[in-house]
């Protein structure tokens, strides 16, 4: 069973990892280079500190980006801009 739960996440992350790197070039998502990093940290499950630790920023600038993200693409919390992402269609990729 653990394998089976390792095999989905690993599934889930590389999905959203794809859906990140195509929504880096879609005008649609609009978000900087350095929201769309902390996007992608978000989706590998990384907290607010550890982020800001590989980011080299406070957490409160890490919390400041969250909140512009979750700004432009009108949501309100990390698992829905996550799926908002992975949600985008293809053409607009």
């Amino acid at each position: 069973m653990a394998i089976i739960t390792a095999l989905e996440r690993a599934t889930a992350r590389d999905q959203a990892r794809r859906a990140l790197t195509a929504a880096a070039d879609s005008k649609r998502a609009d978000l900087a280079d350095r929201e769309l990093r902390v996007l992608q940290l978000v989706t590998l499950g990384r907290t607010n500190g550890a982020m800001a630790h590989l980011l080299d920023v406070s957490p409160r600038t890490v919390a400041k980006h969250l909140l512009h993200i979750y700004r432009k693409l009108g949501v309100s919390g990390r698992a829905a801009a996550v799926y908002r992402v992975r949600a985008l269609p293809e053409s607009s990729r």
